[in-house]
């Protein structure tokens, strides 16, 4: 198996496991269960020992550990604000589809800020920059 290596930020890692997780518990075509899987395992075992070289303290630990929490909860909120998009457009809602996508905006805002406090913790090089 060939395996891209690149250069991210622990809070992106983070980012896309919880992403992951929630594309498990949402969803409902078996037959993509199995690589979504996959590569929730490769990251989780990587993000573990990159972890481990750190040598966080337990109080950071502690941090990272509510902040996977956080990403986890707010992109599965960003999968609900998904879905009301896609019914908004097919119910041809135009003020539910501007309300939907308002809330997008701040969430996402969140996401971020969640993200960067987790590549945060590690003193990390690179951070995730957004404008609006």
């Amino acid at each position: 198996m060939k395996i891209l290596r690149v250069t991210t930020s622990p809070g992106d890692v983070a980012d896309r496991i919880s992403i992951l997780k929630i594309k498990l518990k949402f969803i409902e075509d078996k037959k993509k269960l199995p690589a979504i899987k996959k590569e929730l395992d490769f990251l989780e075992k990587d993000f573990l020992k990159f972890v481990e070289k750190t040598c966080l303290e337990k109080e950071s630990l502690a941090k990272l550990k509510k902040f996977q929490e956080s990403l986890l909860r707010l992109n599965t909120k960003g999968w609900k604000e998904i879905e009301r998009h896609w019914q908004c457009i097919s119910d041809h809602d135009m003020h539910g589809l501007g309300v939907a996508t308002l809330s997008m905006i701040k969430l996402n805002s969140r996401r971020v800020k969640m993200k960067n406090k987790v590549t945060d913790l590690f003193s990390y090089p690179f951070t995730e920059i957004k404008t609006y």
